[in-house]
Parts: C-alpha cells; structure tokens; sequence
C-alpha cells in the first residue's frame, strides 16, 4: 500500500474507533468529543528549550564536523600526492602504501560512523527531558481544556485550523 493511502487509512481507523469506543449509544445524550492536533515542527523550532537544545547540539555538530572534514582533507592530500609520486617508488613500496592508505580511509570511515551514532546519542539524551516535559504540558493542556484526542500534525490529511493547538502548548512550554 503506498504511504499516502496508509495514512489515509490509519488516520481514518483512529478517527472511527475514536468516535466509536467513546460515544455513548445515544448519540443524542452525548457531549460533542474535543480533538486538536499539535503540528511538532512548529513546536521545536519556536519553543525556547527546543531552540536552546537545537543550537547546543549545532555547535557541537559543526566542531566533530571540522575536525572530520580536516582529516577527511589530509587523508585526500596524502592520496594526491601519492599518486603523483607512486612512478618514482618501487612495486613493492607503492602497494605497501596503497594498503596505508586503504587503511587510513578504512579508519576514518569507522571513525565518521561512530562520531554520528555518538552525535545520534547525544541528541537523543540532551531532547528526552524536553519531549517528557512537551508531553506532560500536552496531557495537561488535554485535560484542563477537555480533549479527548491530540493527534500529531504530520499524521493528518486534513486538519481544520480551528482545532490546532500548537500556539496553546508552545506557550505553555514557553512559561
């Protein structure tokens, strides 16, 4: 199933056992069922501890990335130069530094895949106390303004703007 069309039916699923499971029998005698939807994007980029946590984590991004890239770079160099000196060394010499080098290039990449799990990490702990703390202003936003369901924004088709209660958590988080 193509993933638009998974949505759709997700989306629908939800909506249809949401309205089902949670209305009483007669629909007449029943309040109508409050839901918004939160759009996350909106929520990480103007939040203050979002845009904090964001730029802590940008900095020590782009310091592991320039000490990369300069390794990256003296590892390309030694390459270059090596290939335009490898017709003056012997057989013997130039496939002992092909292996050098194979190796250096070898090293690095280990080395640029930790440093993203390691960055991965990182990220991962510096957000979890901000997505507990978002999730716990959401539950209590649900429950001081009697809503029954708080979707995500990117799991929707269609949202109708009155419904959106992005503004109402960001300043709650912003408090």
């Amino acid at each position: 199933m193509r993933p638009f069309l998974k949505q759709i039916a997700v989306a629908g699923l939800f909506l249809f056992l949401a309205v089902s499971v949670c209305s009483p029998v007669g629909w007449t005698q029943s309040a109508p069922m409050k839901m918004g939807f939160i759009d996350l994007d909106e929520v990480f980029r103007t939040c203050e501890i979002f845009k904090q946590i964001f730029e802590e984590l940008e900095q020590s991004y782009r310091a592991k990335v320039s000490k990369l890239e300069q390794r990256e770079k003296s590892i390309r160099e030694a390459i270059e130069n090596f290939n335009v000196q490898k017709e003056i060394f012997k057989q013997d010499r130039i496939k002992q530094r092909e292996v050098e080098l194979k190796n250096e290039q070898e090293e690095f990449r280990k080395q640029f895949l930790t440093e993203q799990q390691r960055f991965s990490e990182e990220k991962d702990k510096k957000l979890e106390p901000a997505i507990q703390a978002l999730q716990k202003e959401v539950e209590a936003l649900a429950k001081a303004e009697g809503y029954a369901f708080i979707f995500k924004r990117t799991q929707l088709v269609y949202g109708d703007p009155q419904h959106d209660i992005t503004a109402k958590v960001i300043a709650r988080m912003n408090k």
